[in-house]
């Protein structure tokens, strides 16, 4: 099993002011160095607004009004610390945003034959879909599971070229009102290495994916 890296991220939702986060901003706040540091990359896509990534040495930030979405520069532990803090730091330094919920996200893909039971996919209903001349697309695993009493994983599998198998772990932890920025960052504070742990735990015990971490380091 490969950490597909680039898609790890954190994401915390509510209602944010994205033209907040200039590179001045972010220089001052969340990694104290100068701004010449960032780079800015400008997405377009028709019908939708204009998307910025600032991406500096050991992280990438995409705010938009809904979200803001952290990505590791790297899959090692160090990194993903440094990213949890600039997440925590950002909730500390906007108190008065409002904010919904906190995820944190992990990637994998499985090319190998491995321990896992590909039967998983064969649910009844496609081979029925066969008998009327249809062909299945897309086969996928969606499991929802409590990982304790505020944290929900959304799992799932999907079976690509009848061989690979795509792993996408969400951990989602809700935000209320009542929840004070230095009492979430005190809450939050280490998740980011404890779901990581623990979704490798899952994976191995549940269904026989190990990470390959030769390759993993290689990275």
């Amino acid at each position: 099993m490969k950490a597909m890296t680039e898609q790890w991220s954190i994401v915390i939702t509510g209602q944010w002011n994205p033209h907040i986060f200039s590179a001045e901003w972010v220089a001052k706040n969340l990694i104290e160095k100068d701004e010449s540091d960032i780079k800015i990359q400008v997405g377009f896509s028709r019908g939708f607004p204009v998307r910025l990534r600032m991406i500096t040495e050991r992280f990438t930030l995409v705010p938009a009004q809904d979200r803001i979405v952290f990505h590791p520069a790297a899959g090692n532990e160090e990194d993903l610390k440094i990213l949890e803090d600039v997440a925590l730091k950002t909730l500390e330094t906007l108190p008065h945003t409002p904010v919904t919920g906190y995820g944190v996200n992990f990637h994998f893909l499985d090319d190998s034959s491995g321990g896992f039971d590909h039967s998983l996919f064969n649910a009844d209903d496609y081979e029925k879909y066969s008998k009327f001349d249809c062909e299945t697309l897309d086969r996928k695993i969606f499991r929802k599971i409590k990982i304790d009493d505020q944290t929900i994983l959304n799992l799932t599998l999907a079976l690509i070229e009848d061989v690979k198998v795509d792993i996408d772990m969400n951990f989602h932890r809700s935000i209320s009102a009542n929840d004070r920025p230095d009492e979430l960052k005190e809450k939050l504070s280490g998740s980011i290495i404890s779901r990581y742990e623990k979704g490798l735990e899952l994976l191995k015990k549940v269904y026989n994916f190990e990470l390959d971490l030769e390759d993993f380091n290689d990275d």
